[in-house]
């Protein structure tokens, strides 16, 4: 009784320890200027782009500032095109989408999305 008793200690001892760190994962800021994800759209109708070539699309990203993170995603399939994204300066996010396919690709009139992590000096 006594050892399944401190066997049944131990148990609720590590779920107590595996909650907390759920809680509040270690990777999480504890102070004000906690991260945030921000998202702006816009639609755009890219030019066709021949192989090796590559477009840069500029979105409005109010609130953005230099050092934040940011993601780019299209709605559409980009055919083998990668896509980079960076904060161009306070409120612009720069998505450069590269043409890697091998031929000329035209995408249609689409969503551009940009992710925005709060993380920059403010």
């Amino acid at each position: 009784m006594v050892k399944s008793m401190k066997v049944l200690s131990g148990l609720c001892a590590a779920l107590a320890l595996l909650v907390v760190a759920l809680v509040s994962p270690p990777w999480k800021t504890a102070h004000a200027d906690e991260a945030r994800v921000q998202i702006f759209s816009e639609t755009y109708d890219a030019a066709s782009t021949v192989d090796a070539a590559g477009i840069t699309n500029v979105i409005a990203a109010p609130g953005a500032v230099l050092g934040d993170a940011c993601v780019a995603s299209v709605s559409v399939d980009v055919v083998d095109m990668t896509l980079t994204c960076n904060i161009q300066a306070a409120g612009l996010a720069e998505v450069r989408m590269q043409n890697e396919s091998g031929s000329t690709a035209d995408l249609a009139s689409s969503t551009w999305r940009v992710f925005v992590f709060s993380q920059g000096t403010r």
